[in-house]
């Protein structure tokens, strides 16, 4: 058992660049720490009452495996790779440097130059040239030197911050706020509690025992390892075991290995606002390599998996099961580890970019389904077209398209999760691009069943009494609109459509235009419809057909939605309301055509949705339909006998 003084005296402790980044939080890790500092009582001796930190793993550093510019530093030190408790480490050290830069003078009775020395950093005989006690391995030492610990021997760097910077950068923050407005005297008292009450237990990995072998057995506090670092645990462990290996080329596989997942870290994490999550990550990759059960592998499924490809019976789990592929793959050997790892680590990539793109065609696409199955699908497209330098909008927009036909009632083309395939063979073999282009084109050329559609929304309308929302039910209403809303802006600017509002597309919602609750201001638009009806059952019916029809249904942003949502139509002066009219007079487009109504009632609800139709019927890539006014009264009033009951229509057109 070491105290925090014992543990860094003449030692040096790196966090080797193959381990994920420092992943506490300032939510439940920092406040845990801080309170177990605090609460460290005194004893009788004018000491403190130990308290025990946990288990270090450490593995000590060969001379020539400490980095040339340190090695005048190990001369009567020791280095350290921290195989288990880096979390652990890092936050005390960040502590530690909070109390230090705060205190210009001494903690107990010591110079702070002796202090930082000892727990920050010991400097050459002429001063410019620092070795760090605690630090990282590879490029992430920079963040922790630069901005963490301010080390003004550095130069600038443009850095992007990770989610694993953040952490760090908010770790110090969290301490800063701590310990700024304590007084010398707390201030000393935290620091001797750090450096003389907490204990850890250190246990120096002997050489010849397998490190990786050892850190798969372990978890960091709060932090259970995840299937990649685990996994990554395992192929370092299997590439000491190679058989027919020179020595040289295992320590080429394990470079590769520590290179690759220090690459999938940094991708995975490259956006703090967004980290990317590591196991479905490593699902994703997997569901490219082999083909599951089902569409995608779960996580829990990964983990099973993923192991066999690489254990003692792994001839009998291939790489890669896909058609076209080698029909053997061996057990476990060196081409078959260097291989997946550079696949992995390529695909990571990939990947980021998919779930962090600013395209618009995809943000589109996972508006109208976000599964991983479109997600690999997008990877291995991406990938193929970079492969033979072609653009991509054409791709995008045939699965755009296919996915707002499965979304629209009455019309299927594909089931969403089958992409799957599809990206499992575009992986396999980019060359299969084309086929995947004929195969997408010919589904898409299929006739829309009129019919089917019209019945489909007439079911939106009729059923479900107990929850009666309509065309809300429509899955891809919202997605519509804006389309709708695009396609005003085009004719207005002649310009694509894809240029236009659909950033707004989470601040946005749909609006009822005549409200959905009951308000003194429409009463004789919904008596105009529901008066016609004999009996209570079909008044109801009625009522919530009139309200949820396509017709009755636009988008708004959130604050205007709320504000008119119960407005009437036209201004009221003796109320000094204004009407909803005038409030989209100065809104989006489908807001202007709407102020363009002189009155809102059930006739103009009708037209509308009409011309809402025949525009899904473009966007569908079926132009040329036409409706019959019978299918219009189905697809947009539930059914026929209803329309004519609501509109007093004895089987006579709407206009006589």
């Amino acid at each position: 058992m070491k105290t925090v003084s014992e543990l860094f005296n003449n030692t040096f402790f790196r966090i080797p660049d193959y381990q994920r980044g420092y992943a506490w939080k300032k939510e439940k890790q920092l406040p845990e720490t801080w309170d177990d500092i605090e609460e460290i009582l005194d004893t009788e001796n004018n000491g403190f009452q130990p308290h025990y930190m946990g288990t270090l793993f450490v593995e000590r550093m060969k001379r020539n495996d400490i980095p040339e510019p340190e090695r005048w530093a190990a001369d009567g030190a020791v280095f350290y790779n921290v195989v288990d408790g880096q979390q652990r480490l890092t936050t005390i050290s960040i502590l530690l440097y909070a109390l230090l830069s705060l205190e210009k003078n001494s903690y107990m009775n010591r110079t702070i130059d002796d202090l930082k020395k000892l727990y920050l950093y010991e400097t050459n005989a002429t001063g410019k040239s620092r070795v760090y006690h605690f630090t990282y391995s590879g490029k992430e030492n920079y963040y922790l030197q630069y901005q963490i610990f301010c080390d003004e021997t550095l130069v600038s760097q443009v850095w992007t911050e990770s989610a694993y910077d953040k952490n760090l950068r908010e770790a110090k923050d969290f301490f800063y706020e701590k310990i700024n407005g304590m007084s010398y005297e707390d201030r000393n008292m935290i620091f001797r509690k750090i450096t003389t009450a907490l204990y850890f237990d250190v246990h120096e990995i002997e050489e010849g025992l397998d490190v990786q072998s050892v850190f798969e057995t372990m978890n960091n506090r709060g932090k259970p390892l995840t299937v990649l670092e685990k996994l990554k645990n395992r192929l370092m462990y299997l590439t000491e075991k190679l058989n027919n290996c020179e020595t040289s080329d295992k320590i080429h596989l394990r470079d590769n290995i520590r290179t690759a997942w220090g690459c999938i870290y940094t991708e995975l994490a490259r956006n703090p606002n967004k980290v990317l999550d590591e196991d479905d990550f490593l699902s994703a990759h997997l569901s490219l390599c082999r083909k599951p059960s089902d569409y995608v592998f779960s996580e829990k499924q990964t983990e099973e998996k993923v192991f066999k490809m690489f254990c003692n019976r792994a001839e009998r789990y291939r790489l890669n099961e896909s058609e076209g592929m080698s029909p053997q793959e061996p057990g476990v050997d060196f081409e078959k580890i260097d291989r997946y790892v550079k696949d992995l680590s390529t695909f990571v990539s990939w990947w980021y970019q998919v779930n962090n793109t600013d395209n618009l065609l995809i943000n589109k696409i996972y508006l109208l389904y976000s599964g991983k199955e479109i997600k690999i699908y997008l990877c291995a497209l991406l990938r193929a077209l970079d492969i033979v330098k072609q653009p991509c909008d054409n791709d995008l927009r045939m699965v755009e398209k296919i996915l707002f036909r499965n979304a629209t009632p009455g019309v299927g083309v594909r089931d969403p999760r089958t992409f799957a395939t599809l990206a499992r063979e575009l992986y396999c073999d980019p060359q299969k691009l084309e086929g995947i282009r004929a195969t997408l084109k010919e589904e898409l050329s299929g006739p829309i069943n009129v019919d089917a559609v019209v019945g489909g929304f007439s079911h939106l309308l009729g059923s479900y009494v107990n929850n009666p929302v309509g065309y809300y039910r429509w899955n891809a209403l919202k997605y519509f609109l804006f389309e709708y809303e695009n396609e005003l802006y085009c004719k207005k600017y002649n310009q694509d459509t894809e240029k236009m509002l659909f950033k707004n597309y989470a601040d946005t919602q749909i609006e009822h235009i005549l409200p959905k609750d009951e308000t003194p201001f429409w009463i004789n638009e919904v008596k105009d419809f529901s008066s016609n009806f004999s009996t209570d059952d079909s008044r109801k019916l009625a009522i919530r057909v009139l309200k949820n029809t396509l017709g009755n249904l636009t988008i708004l942003k959130d604050k205007k939605n709320t504000s008119v949502s119960k407005n009437p139509w036209s201004d009221d002066p003796t109320r000094r309301l204004t009407g909803k009219k005038t409030r989209y007079a100065t809104g989006s487009f489908s807001e202007i055509e709407l102020s363009k109504i002189e009155h809102w009632n059930k006739k103009t609800i009708y037209d509308r949705g009409k011309k809402l139709l025949d525009y899904l019927f473009i966007k569908l890539d079926a132009s040329g339909t036409i409706l019959s006014e019978d299918q219009y009264k189905k697809a947009l009033f539930y059914s026929v006998e209803l329309f004519d009951t609501g509109f007093m229509i004895n089987h006579e057109h709407i206009n006589n």
